[in-house]
């Protein structure tokens, strides 16, 4: 088992948006690592690593329907000068699952990267990344699954009208009680959304607004917003999970592109300050970030209450993990009551 600290010179790494006009949207930018990368703490020792820009599905269907130019054009002149190679692997991963012909949107994809930005990839790495989307969506879609449970969960306590403290109190509770996994990421992040809601002049108003909608609950399409909102999570867990790739012994660090303006919110507050690597799989180890709005009020908060789930292990623990199926009773009890 090794263990990464991704500590090293914060100061360098960039967090954003790209805003270029008013006629388009936004694209939120940033790396959820809150440095670089090093075998030690103090950043003395960093490691060399392939440098990646990790794009969701907006900004992929902002491509493919020849929306948004401007900001990404921008977009890709940002990651040139960076030198940070562009990967589309967690937005098609989305898009195989939630696209009727995602074979073709992602050729169509490809074209408009070639017609329109000059960016173009070369067949071989079509066929390649055609290979990794089939093989790895399954698994994807498997752990997109996870957090829509947990986002049951989460609108659970956001819905209670009792004070912050209380609804951080009694979510860990549960977590813990019910013995469902501690997936520090997505409860951190319910904890950020219980605080937008107490805290709403610490944001801007398209956060709140949109925190509302993330949390609101419409019985008509509250199973396609789940997912939604689920898939737009796991882009924060893509640059963990892709940090070293065993079969090529490399490391990758990320920063990731999204339109949605939730991922400016969750770069903003969260992010991983380490990474342990263990039988060839990562896990991210998140955080508040000291700077972030949230952090002052929710560290302590979190400190007292959360309590680590007693099987916990830097191992797979695959399906026959009993907490998966206590995750997924609960979210059905939650949904019924």
């Amino acid at each position: 088992m090794e263990r990464f600290h991704t500590l090293a010179a914060p100061e360098e790494l960039k967090i954003g948006m790209i805003d270029m006009r008013r006629d388009e949207n936004p694209i939120f930018i940033g790396s959820p690592f809150f440095g670089y990368p090093s075998l030690d703490i103090e950043g003395n020792k960093r490691i060399k690593t392939n440098n990646l820009l990790i794009l969701d599905l907006n900004v992929i269907s902002f491509i493919r329907q020849r929306k948004n130019k401007t900001n990404i054009r921008q977009l890709l002149t940002w990651a040139s000068l960076l030198d940070l190679e562009v990967t589309p692997i967690v937005g098609i991963s989305e898009q195989y699952r939630s696209h009727a012909n995602p074979g073709v949107a992602f050729k169509r994809y490809i074209q408009i990267l070639r017609e329109d930005y000059f960016y173009d990839l070369p067949e071989e790495e079509i066929e390649r990344l055609t290979r990794v989307f089939t093989e790895y969506s399954p698994d994807i879609e498997n752990n997109t699954g996870i957090f829509r449970d947990y986002l049951i969960v989460i609108k659970y306590f956001y819905q209670k009208k009792w004070v912050l403290e209380k609804k951080v109190e009694q979510f860990a509770i549960m977590v813990h009680k019910r013995n469902i996994p501690v997936l520090a990421f997505a409860f951190l992040l319910g904890c950020i959304y219980f605080y937008v809601k107490d805290n709403p002049r610490n944001f801007t108003q398209k956060i709140v607004s949109k925190v509302q909608s993330d949390m609101s609950i419409s019985p008509n399409k509250e199973e396609k917003r789940l997912w939604n909102v689920a898939s737009d999570i796991m882009l924060f867990m893509a640059p963990a999970e892709l940090f070293y790739n065993y079969q090529a012994n490399e490391y990758n660090f990320s920063y990731v592109a999204s339109g949605d303006v939730t991922a400016g919110l969750i770069l903003s507050e969260l992010c991983y300050g380490q990474v342990v690597v263990n039988q060839n799989t990562c896990y991210g180890m998140a955080g508040f970030r000291p700077r972030g709005a949230s952090s002052a009020v929710l560290v302590p908060l979190v400190q007292r209450y959360l309590q680590q789930s007693p099987q916990h292990s830097f191992t797979r623990a695959g399906n026959h993990d009993p907490r998966r199926n206590n995750l997924m009773e609960l979210a059905n009890e939650l949904q019924e009551s």
